[in-house]
């Protein structure tokens, strides 16, 4: 579910006749990321960056990263959620964009 509202939520950034107001990216945390369990958003987080390297999300990176944010707090936890593979993937993954 969460997955399908985060690609909603970058078409409609990617629609040109979309007005966003100041809110947009608070308002999709507030709805699809704090109603999660913290067990919820730690599974979100493990899942994320594979799920990002296979879809072209290039342009939104502050996006991305403050919904990573979001649900790293949400998750309440010191765990590490990615490989280091992982990460340095997600690291060029913006590099490259």
């Amino acid at each position: 579910m969460f997955f399908t509202h985060l690609n909603d939520f970058f078409e409609m950034l990617n629609h040109p006749s979309v007005e966003l107001d100041e809110w947009y990216l608070a308002d999709f945390i507030e709805q699809n990321v704090d109603v999660l369990q913290s067990h919820q958003a730690f599974d979100i987080l493990v899942q994320f960056v594979s799920y990002l390297l296979q879809h072209d999300y290039g342009d939104f990176e502050y996006e991305i990263r403050t919904i990573i944010a979001a649900l790293k707090r949400q998750a309440d936890t010191n765990e590490i959620f990615w490989t280091e593979v992982q990460q340095n993937q997600f690291n060029h993954y913006f590099q490259a964009a």
